[in-house]
């Protein structure tokens, strides 16, 4: 098992053309990760939050991360570092109950 490779990295996610854009700041820890909005389209959105995510490989450079955010909604990411894609599956809050299906483009920043 290789390590996930944003572990001190940034990324950013561009969804759907951009009605979601967050910026992905992974710490080095491998276990911690603050996603901030960086100009979405999408109404509502958090500005920031960090969130403990678990990422497992399921090949070299494709790995499934999902961590649960503090409203408790939970977000699931399919990242393929290899070839710069991004697959979420977001359950919104109990209260809304809203399920979103996102593709886009998954970019290192640095």
């Amino acid at each position: 098992m290789s390590t996930f490779p944003a572990a001190g990295h940034v990324y950013e996610a561009n969804f759907n053309e951009g009605l979601i854009v967050v910026r992905l700041d992974f710490d080095a820890d491998g276990q911690s990760m603050t996603f901030t909005d960086a100009g979405s389209k999408m109404p509502g959105m958090k500005p920031s939050e960090t969130v403990r995510y678990i990422a497992t490989e399921i090949r070299p450079l494709v790995y499934l991360v999902h961590w649960q955010e503090a409203d408790k909604m939970t977000v699931t990411h399919l990242e393929d570092f290899e070839r710069g894609v991004v697959h979420s599956r977001i359950t919104a809050t109990a209260t809304t109950g809203e399920f979103f299906a996102l593709a886009g483009a998954l970019r290192r920043l640095r």
